[in-house]
């Protein structure tokens, strides 16, 4: 879903995409958020896959930037029950594991990417713009 803000200065409507920040480490969440809300996202944060699941479930979600090391449920296990309930909901994971073979997998299982930890956020916002891009073609994100 896209959310439309009100810009009073210019009485134009703008776009937000929402995105759903999945990560155990709360010092992730809590300086990503803020990032991503400065670059244009409206952003809702989840500890864990399972959480994050239910958030789907509730809430309009543009795309899930889920890290893949988490208890409860991972971010492997969150993009397997995505697709296996035929949710195609863009999803970019993030992780320490560099392998090659890891990377490929996951792009493999319905990923639509994945960068690996540590990360620049300003490259993520922009891999963050272009799978949107993808995804709705007709929409800038």
């Amino acid at each position: 879903m896209v959310h439309f803000k009100k810009d009073k200065e210019i009485n134009t409507i703008s776009i937000r995409s929402h995105i759903l920040l999945v990560d155990d480490e709360s010092s992730i969440t809590d300086n990503l958020a803020p990032f991503l809300e400065r670059a244009g996202f409206e952003v809702s944060t989840a500890p864990n896959g399972k959480l994050a699941l239910e958030l789907i479930d509730q809430e309009e979600i543009d795309l899930v930037v889920s890290d893949v090391l988490m208890p409860v449920l991972d971010g492997r296990e969150l993009l397997r029950s995505l697709r296996q309930a035929d949710n195609w909901i863009p999803v970019i994971l993030l992780t320490q594991v560099g392998e090659a073979f890891e990377r490929a997998v996951a792009l493999e299982e319905g990923a639509d990417d994945y960068i690996n930890k540590p990360f620049e956020p300003h490259e993520l916002a922009a891999r963050i713009k272009a799978v949107l891009r993808r995804a709705k073609p007709d929409t800038p994100p």
